[in-house]
């Protein structure tokens, strides 16, 4: 009985000084900032505070990646973590990592897909792992599905100071030069904007160098978060012991919608040469009456006939591109893409076509998976009524040119698209 006595007692001060041996996990004292930059293996190891973080910086196939700057933030209870590539070629990644967990746990919140913005890694005591996942660029915008976990937090945070100012649109851009890391800048709308505005998502990147002028920015903004150039905005910035975060939160939104309908198409690398094209009913002049073709050898006007006008001809892959109706008239529009140059086909394309109304609905199309497409050169995406604004699908892709107009030939002519000065 004494020896079973014994052994219990033993077993029961084992536990106790084993349970005593584990320590609580350690927390930040004060503000800290650690930047490094991942080697060939994609890993970057930085001391911050009290930590020794491993930040692995990986693709959406989790390859590593090297040469990618990372920045990692101290708060109260958690790590935020950026990594940027200065060259652009990938959109960057933001993780806010619980400190608690990511010392007691042996794995935090892992994740997989191409909309994960980023996850935590297993990690003990005070050495801390962060797995950064960064998606390659296209365009220079990428809309993000979901918020990054804990992401509300940064704001919250009493180590984080906001400012905040209401901005019109080219006033925002131009704000956005002074908060950037690596020339990349988040931008994140608040739940009730969001919904306001029709965006369908919070978050968004930008890549700052490769965005030259306003409109190319109003365009990305338009695609990414549905604000558009009238709009006017209220902007919260985050300074971090004297530095900006590149962290830009909408939390008010004055939304200017002049236009009637908006057609944005974007695409893959290739074909890297896809073009809008739009064709109005008659529409009367100060002479004539006339049906009118949208497109970059006549990209219209706002204020005159056709009232509709493109913003830009993408040549080089992505795009996007802008149809804008600005003043509507009884009869058929119709709207179509057509395949102008590069590899691949029309279906292979990737391409995405959203309408949207000044109301925020949107309604998307994707090119038809047509494996026999070859030559045929047109993908008729949809019809609007000019009186009821109905959008009737067509979806389909065929050889020969959907509508007609001023400089332009009937329906059924395969006619030969002008040539470009670029091409």
């Amino acid at each position: 009985m004494n020896f079973k006595l014994a052994l219990v007692f033993s077993l029961c001060l084992m536990v106790g000084i084993l349970t005593g041996c584990s320590s609580d996990p350690v927390m930040p004292e004060e503000p800290s900032i650690a930047t490094g930059t991942t080697d060939g293996t994609g890993i970057s190891t930085v001391s911050n505070g009290p930590y020794s973080i491993e930040v692995s910086v990986v693709n959406t196939s989790l390859s590593p990646v090297s040469g990618a700057a990372v920045a990692c933030y101290l708060l109260h209870e958690h790590l935020l973590t950026i990594a940027s590539l200065p060259n652009g070629s990938y959109y960057p990644g933001l993780v806010v990592t619980d400190l608690e967990d990511a010392q007691r746990r042996h794995s935090v919140g892992a994740g997989s897909g191409p909309d994960i913005v980023g996850s935590a890694k297993p990690a003990r005591e005070t050495e801390i792992s962060i797995e950064v996942i960064v998606h390659s660029a296209g365009i220079a915008s990428y809309g993000y599905d979901g918020d990054p976990e804990n992401y509300d937090l940064i704001q919250s945070d009493s180590w984080t100071t906001e400012n905040t100012q209401t901005l019109d649109m080219e006033s925002f851009y131009h704000y956005m030069d002074t908060v950037d890391f690596n020339g990349s800048v988040f931008v994140h709308l608040d739940q009730e904007i969001s919904t306001a505005a029709g965006a369908g998502r919070q978050l968004a990147s930008f890549l700052l160098g490769q965005i030259n002028t306003f409109e190319a920015f109003a365009s990305l903004m338009s695609w990414e978060l549905r604000l558009f150039s009238g709009d006017t905005v209220t902007v919260t910035t985050m300074t971090y012991m004297e530095n900006n975060l590149p962290l830009m939160n909408i939390s008010g939104l004055s939304m200017y919608r002049d236009f009637w309908i908006q057609f944005t198409l974007t695409w893959g690398e290739n074909p890297w040469d896809l073009d809008s094209h739009l064709y109005t009913p008659e529409i009367p002049g100060d002479f004539d009456t006339l049906a009118y073709h949208v497109y970059y050898a006549s990209p219209g006007y706002a204020a005159e006939p056709p009232y509709a006008d493109l913003d830009v001809d993408d040549v080089t892959s992505y795009g996007p591109e802008h149809i804008t109706i600005w003043d509507e008239f009884p009869g058929t529009y119709i709207y179509a893409v057509y395949h102008y140059s590069g590899t691949g086909t029309i279906a292979t394309s990737q391409a995405q076509v959203g309408v949207l109304k000044p109301d925020g609905t949107v309604q998307s199309f994707n090119v038809p998976d047509d494996i026999a497409a070859g030559d045929n050169y047109w993908w008729h995406v949809c019809n609007v009524d000019g009186e009821t604004g109905v959008i009737t699908v067509v979806d389909t892709i065929a050889a020969s040119t959907p509508g007609w107009g001023y400089y332009s030939m009937p329906p059924g002519a395969n006619i030969a698209m002008p040539p470009k000065n670029s091409q």
